[in-house]
Parts: structure tokens; sequence; C-alpha cells
């Protein structure tokens, strides 16, 4: 009888540690399961990029998201909650799969545990509400975002009267809103500006890179939009603060020489720049 209840124990025994083993395979952590077999939004859809959107906001304008999210499973969410301050916040992290491929969660955007589910699709993400479900009626289409999908833009070939590109130059701010630029201690060097040929431009305010797009045609007419920079923090950031104006009320520039002058309209230079190295 003994030996009779030491097998019934054993057995017992047995099958509780095969089902905890199956349980602790069908909890595994997205992020380390295989992807799941069949079409879904992970194997099928382009879906690492960039993605913008104006998602509705209790005591606010709105909020203005931008998250990005890679391949290698990481995110960088900006939140910037339009009405009370134009200083984004920043979340940084990693996020997993649902088992079936299709909705991705942020882990560590704390305070935005409600936030933190997306399902994706072909250049857009839905925010999903508290419970993990589509959010629906009227104004379902407020909680998405969508996909920044690279622009290709050609620039025109721009040279001043004695040869000097406009495209590909370091430009070195000079003057700006008619002051002229004294190099501080604080600097790492002299603000400038440099436009690529792919239409992206760069360059350094003083304490803080941007980088953003420009729109131009051959001579006179520019656009700097898409602007996005560093986040340092500096003492003085009152150069920088009237460089990034100075870039969205731009309109036109003029070249003459190794000069470049950004304007608005025909009122008095917005910024000046020399080409580096040259007078």
């Amino acid at each position: 009888m003994k030996n009779f209840n030491g097998i019934r124990i054993g057995v017992l025994t047995g099958l509780i540690c095969f089902a905890a083993l199956l349980t602790q395979g069908s909890t595994l952590n997205p992020q380390t399961n295989p992807h799941p077999k069949g079409d879904n939004s992970r194997t099928s859809v382009d879906w690492p990029g960039r993605y913008k959107g104006m998602l509705p906001c209790a005591d606010c304008q709105g909020m203005e998201i931008a998250l990005t999210i890679k391949k290698d499973l990481s995110y960088y969410l900006q939140i910037v909650y339009k009405g009370k301050t134009d200083k984004p916040i920043v979340y940084k992290g990693n996020f997993v799969w649902d088992d079936a491929g299709g909705v991705i969660e942020l882990k560590g955007a704390k305070p935005m545990e409600f936030f933190a589910k997306f399902k994706v699709g072909e250049n857009m993400l839905w925010q999903l509400d508290r419970s993990g479900k589509m959010i629906g009626g009227k104004l379902a289409s407020n909680y998405i975002l969508r996909k920044e999908v690279e622009e290709k833009i050609v620039l025109p070939k721009v040279l001043s009267d004695n040869g000097t590109p406009l495209i590909g130059t370091k430009w070195i701010m000079v003057e700006l809103r008619g002051k002229s630029i004294v190099k501080t201690s604080a600097w790492k060097e002299l603000p400038f500006l440099q436009i690529a040929e792919d239409g992206k431009f760069s360059g350094y305010a003083g304490c803080n890179r941007f980088t953003g797009l420009v729109d131009l045609k051959e001579m006179g007419p520019i656009r700097f939009r898409r602007t996005a920079s560093t986040m340092m923090s500096c003492p003085d950031m009152q150069t920088e603060q009237v460089v990034v104006m100075v870039l969205r009320m731009t309109d036109n520039f003029s070249l003459k020489g190794n000069k470049l002058t950004l304007n608005q309209g025909r009122m008095a230079p917005l910024a000046v720049f020399m080409a580096e190295g040259k007078k």
C-alpha cells in the first residue's frame, strides 16, 4: 500500500512539473519569442520609423506625439502638451510584440501606462485603450499616429557670382538680427549652417546641433522645415533661441560672393553667413 501511495505521489508530482513547464513556455516575453508564423504586422509591414500625431488631452490643447520605433525593439518617445509648454517630455526604452505580431507595448514609459499599447499597420499606429482594444466612435481617427515617409528631395545647383556653391558649403554665422556674432567661451564653435544635396540641413546654434529639411529654388525662395535639435541645456540659450526663430521666419535668401543672407520678405537680413575659410 505504501508503494502504491508512493507511485501515486510520484505521478502527481510529475504532472505538476509538466504543467508548470507548459505554463512557463506560454508566458515567454514576446521580445524573446520567435517571430509568429504567417503574415502579420511584425513580419509583413515596414514598421520601423518615426510616427507623429496629435492625440486628445483632457487638460491641454492636445498631446503632440513623436514616436520612433526601431528594428532592435527600442523606442524614443517625445510628448509636448500643447497650450502648457513647448518643451517635450522624453521617454526611452524597449517595446515588446504580442504573440500575434500585431500590437506593440512600450515598456518603461511611466507615467504613461494607458498610452503604452499600439496596433501596428501600414504607415500607421493606432493607440489602444486601457484594455488593449481599438478606440471607436467619432473620435477614433484622433488616436492615430502616422509614419513620416522619407522625402526624396533634389535641390538645384546654386552658385554665387564668384562660383561659391550654396549646397555643401559650411556657412559660418557672422551676424544675427543685426548684431555681430562674437564667440563665447561656452561655445564649441561658431554657429553655422550647412545644406546637403539630399535636401537636409544641419548646423550648430551655440549649444545644440540642429537638423531638418529645406525647400529651395534656384535663387530667392527658401524654407527650413521639420527642424529638430539635440536637447542639451546651456548657461546661455539666448543666441540659440534666436537662431531657431530665424530659421522658422526665413522665406528667401541672397548669395553674393562668399556671403549668404537669410531674409524674411524685404525686411532687414535675419542672419548673415560667410563661407568657411573665406572673406
